[in-house]
């Protein structure tokens, strides 16, 4: 069950960094689009 849960956590975590990655690199393309 411990490890269970620590899988679950770990996953739960790479999404929120996938997410904030992908925000960041839109942001990155609206800033460049804008500044271009």
């Amino acid at each position: 069950t411990e490890r269970e849960r620590e899988g679950s956590s770990e996953s739960e975590s790479d999404e929120r960094e996938r997410k904030r990655e992908s925000e960041r690199k839109m942001s990155e393309f609206e800033f460049k689009s804008d500044g271009g």
